[in-house]
């Protein structure tokens, strides 16, 4: 049977790496179009639901790492499957919370250099989000269910692979001939296109909260 402690530290990364992560960059990916004629405390509102989801996605990671540094008593270098879980959780909190930083730092809309914060942005989320991935499989292939059949890391397989199939749908649709831009100086759901993917991010958004609740009950059963 799992720890107390270990169950909380997978409920809080399945929380911050499935449920939160891929929805909270999927939404400043495709949705400012949606979300952005209101301004709220100075800011679009994509971009403060943004910044809350992957902040509290960065926070629950750091709770996390230290609810299981604390259990183990420290990293664990012994045992090559932890070690590998480990150092990855480790990279992917790093990188959680450097790019909350560089979202604060970043330099206005229009300046000549904005491009090298869009770039160096996006592929340390990009980077966190794979390696969170990569993390959570590890971890559920760490877990005993004394005998049974895993089925936390096939659930999250397919949520992940399902969020991916997702995205890249999207990105299909807006980057084709230019349509992302027509997006932006349009009401975007005036177009059969720009419907279809405000509703392919409600489905991302479903089987998100829906698959990782699902994974949370299974771990704490274990």
């Amino acid at each position: 049977m799992c720890d107390i402690m270990v169950k909380a530290h997978a409920a809080c990364l399945i929380v911050a790496w499935f449920i939160l992560a891929p929805p909270g960059m999927l939404l400043a990916r495709h949705l400012k179009p949606y979300l952005q004629r209101k301004r709220i405390f100075d800011q679009p509102e994509w971009l403060l639901i943004h910044r809350i989801v992957m902040t509290t996605a960065a926070v629950l990671t750091w709770v996390g790492v230290a609810i299981i540094l604390v259990y183990q008593g420290g990293f664990i270098t012994t045992y090559t499957d932890i070690r590998n879980h480990g150092i990855a959780g480790l990279i992917v909190a790093g990188l959680a919370t450097i790019n909350p930083i560089m979202g604060l730092l970043r330099c206005k809309p229009n300046h000549d250099m904005r491009w090298i914060f869009d770039s160096a942005h996006r592929l340390v989320g990009f980077s966190a989000e794979f390696i969170g991935y990569i993390a959570m499989l590890l971890g559920a292939r760490l877990l005993n269910f004394e005998g049974k059949r895993n089925d936390v890391f096939w659930l999250i397989f397919a949520g992940l692979l399902i969020h991916i199939i997702i995205r890249f749908t999207s990105d299909v649709i807006v980057h084709q001939k230019g349509k992302y831009k027509k997006f932006d100086s349009t009401d975007p759901m005036a177009s059969t296109d720009g419907q279809v993917v405000f509703l392919l991010y409600v489905l991302d958004v479903i089987l998100a909260l829906t698959l990782g609740w699902i994974i949370i009950g299974r771990i704490c059963n274990t």
